[in-house]
């Protein structure tokens, strides 16, 4: 669990610094102010991948950049493994334009569910993981995390998996027209929540 983040040289201000509570935690504020770019820069120190590193269709989650490239970027992070807190502090490296990052098991111990403004959706799962280093830069051999655009949560994303188109995802479509085929406890509970939507 993410326990604090700061960003310096990133972002919409010179230095940002949240601590965050243990269970829920509200961000609010006007257009612009850089609430979105925070839940990113969350994101990325749970998983260290951005959204759109990810999923290139994705229109926002891009990789943050210094605010001023003269002037070195850090993102610091305290979170809360298994056993302990554990802090740790990531710069940006220019010439290989990458956040540095210590290679090894990742810290976070659970699931990381990301649920975007724009109505995309991101999952990453820390057994999917193990980090490596080539240069400076993170590496994987495989997918880190799954991140839909919000046009994939609808229908379906496919990722190729050892050269080969896979579906990862039905999607909310497809799910529903098959829950609705098969006129189960599925297609009951769904009439059942879209009839409750409906009343509101």
């Amino acid at each position: 669990m993410l326990e604090y983040l700061r960003l310096k040289n990133v972002g919409p201000a010179p230095e940002m610094e949240m601590e965050l509570a243990p269970r829920l935690n509200l961000i609010t504020g006007d257009n612009g102010l850089g609430k979105s770019f925070l839940l990113d820069a969350a994101w990325w120190a749970l998983t260290r991948k951005w959204p759109n590193e990810v999923n290139r269709k994705m229109t926002s989650g891009y990789m943050a950049h210094p605010t001023d490239m003269r002037i070195p970027a850090e993102i610091e992070l305290r979170l809360r493994s298994q056993t302990k807190s554990v802090s740790y502090t990531s710069t940006y490296s220019p010439r290989d334009e990458a956040w540095i990052g210590k290679a090894g098991r990742p810290w976070n111990p659970g699931l990381v569910i990301y649920a975007h403004a724009d109505g995309a959706f991101s999952v990453w799962d820390p057994k999917r993981n193990y980090w490596k280093r080539k240069g400076n830069a993170d590496i994987q051999e495989r997918l880190p995390a799954f991140v839909f655009s919000p046009h994939e949560v609808w229908d379906g994303l496919t990722v190729t998996i050892d050269g080969r188109p896979t579906s990862v995802c039905n999607g909310l479509i497809a799910d529903w027209s098959g829950w609705i085929k098969e006129k189960g406890t599925r297609a009951e509970a769904m009439a059942t929540t879209l009839e409750l939507l409906y009343s509101k």
